[in-house]
């Protein structure tokens, strides 16, 4: 399988935390004032579906390991790419708080493995050398969703919030697209050490009790 550059691996890690946190979570805040003008839902269901995106991100982020393990990492993040995604189109339904609570939830939880799995699947097959650079790559992705949701978006706002949702999803699929077929998807296996014993990583149970 043919090397795939640190600049295209820090890009394609860059799509991941821009699309997994900068739209899935941040573009729907700016858009809470149309939804309730526009009679989509009252300003407390508005409130509560964005706190259902944030349970998503918890779940997503808790079992993010655990699903690389049963089905490893490019189904995981082709998953994950593919409902972020539809949850953008979805959204621009006005179909009632339960279809929008849905959807809401599964970008959370598709947004939070995303990042969880597709930054460290980018910069770990970059060398040591070249992962300051890749990082910077991959985190810049965060910035400009996060940019893009605080100004892009409120001006979409103004044709509607269907349209501002559809270009929105246009825009991710896009991006997604790029990402899976010219590096997510040809992600090359990890060389693995053979004189180091390897322990997966495990979240505390001390929070869980708590």
């Amino acid at each position: 399988m043919p090397q795939i550059s640190a600049t295209r691996l820090g890009l394609a890690g860059g799509v991941c935390t821009l699309l997994g946190i900068g739209l899935a979570r941040f573009a729907y805040t700016p858009l809470i004032p149309a939804l309730v003008e526009a009679g989509w839902f009252s300003s407390h269901a508005a409130a509560y579906l964005g706190a259902i995106n944030l349970l998503g991100y918890l779940i997503g982020a808790a079992t993010a390991h655990r699903a690389t393990l049963i089905w490893s990492v490019r189904p995981v993040l082709a998953a994950c790419l593919a409902i972020t995604v539809a949850s953008l189109y979805a959204c621009a339904l006005d179909w009632g708080v339960l279809w929008y609570g849905f959807w809401r939830l599964a970008c959370g939880i598709t947004g939070a493995m995303m990042v969880v799995v597709g930054v460290p699947a980018a910069l770990s097959r970059v060398p040591l050398q070249a992962k300051a650079y890749t990082s910077s790559l991959v985190f810049t992705g965060i910035g400009l969703g996060i940019m893009a949701s605080g100004t892009v978006v409120p001006w979409l706002a103004g044709f509607g919030v269907g349209v501002t949702w559809l270009a929105l999803a246009l825009v991710a699929t896009a991006l997604a697209s790029w990402a899976w077929f010219a590096v997510l998807g040809r992600l090359p296996p990890l060389e693995r050490s053979t004189g180091e014993e390897h322990v997966d990583a495990r979240l505390p149970a001390l929070p869980w009790v708590w």
